[in-house]
């Protein structure tokens, strides 16, 4: 039996990196949106953070998006800073094979 004081009290190992995630349906389809944890991404257009999240970061998105915490269907959206005067936010759209390069684009109101 699981003794409950130790998981109260337990502390993740140094290193751990932790992140904030919202999992929705957006038409049916299942989407995790990451809004903290990831690195920040090196570049100034979304192109090359995008680039730069696929050279050099790639295992996060496929503890992300790959099982245990996700499957073959998941998508994820990393949110960013935007590259376009007067947007609110970008986003980078991470699936289970990759980077998909149609959808990287900026967002405003």
């Amino acid at each position: 039996m699981i003794e409950v004081k130790k998981l109260k009290n337990w502390n993740p190992p140094d290193g751990w990196i932790e992140f904030q995630t919202i999992d929705t349906h957006t038409e049916g389809e299942p989407l995790r949106i990451i809004l903290s944890g990831y690195p920040e991404l090196k570049g100034k257009t979304l192109l090359k953070k995008r680039t730069d999240a696929k050279n050099y970061h790639d295992e996060l998105r496929k503890a992300l998006i790959w099982e245990p915490r996700g499957h073959a269907d998941m998508y994820g959206a990393i949110i960013v800073e935007p590259d376009t005067a007067g947007a609110d936010f970008g986003v980078i759209f991470i699936h289970n094979e990759g980077y998909p390069q149609v959808a990287v684009m900026p967002l405003s109101h």
